[in-house]
This record gives C-alpha cells, structure tokens and sequence, in this order.
C-alpha cells in the first residue's frame, strides 16, 4: 500500500508477488496507472479505510475481551472469598448448637 501510495510503480514491478496484487487490484478497479504512476481509486481508498477500520475495531473487541476476562478473574476472587467466609459461618453454627444440645442432653 505505501509503494502504491507514492506511485512507484518500479518497486512494485520488480516484486512477482507484487505484481500479481496489483493486477488482482487493477482487476477490480481499485488502483490505475497514469503517466508511469499508480494511483489508488475511489474504490480502492475506501477499501483501504475499511481495512483499517475493521482492524481497529478487532482491536477495540480484544481489549474489552481481556478487561472482560481481568473483571472475572477479580469476582472470581470475590466470590471464593465470600463463599468460603460463610461456608466457617456455617461451620462454626453448626459445631456450636450440636455441643450446646449435646451439653444440655448429657
């Protein structure tokens, strides 16, 4: 994209694989030569802003994907904590009625 953006058609001429992107993209209409220049069109402007946008956007999902993950991770913790807080809440109940009606029986 940079040698068509500076129009070098040489660079772009010399490289086989360049060549045949260049042809896949003249094919559709996305570049012209003019006076031994290549130029994006219209067409292959907007393309190009698409791609871009469309990988800014990939971006944006991966991070709120990862702060999505961070939070998880974060009430995960929370969550075990607080689980294992009343699970000995329970425990300590349950030891201290069964002694206090085992203590009252005997």
């Amino acid at each position: 994209m940079d040698l068509i953006e500076k129009g070098d058609a040489g660079s772009i001429f010399c490289d086989e694989c360049l060549v045949e992107l260049y042809n896949d993209l003249k094919k559709y209409g996305m570049v012209r030569e003019r006076n031994g220049r290549i130029f994006l069109t219209e067409k292959g402007n907007d393309a190009r802003l698409k791609g871009l946008r469309i990988g800014i956007e990939q971006l944006k999902m991966e991070e709120e994907i990862t702060d999505f993950s961070d939070k998880k991770g974060r009430l995960g913790t929370t969550f075990f904590l607080i689980s294992l807080f009343l699970f000995l809440l329970s425990l300590t109940l349950f030891l201290v009625t069964n002694l206090t009606t085992y203590t009252l029986w005997s």
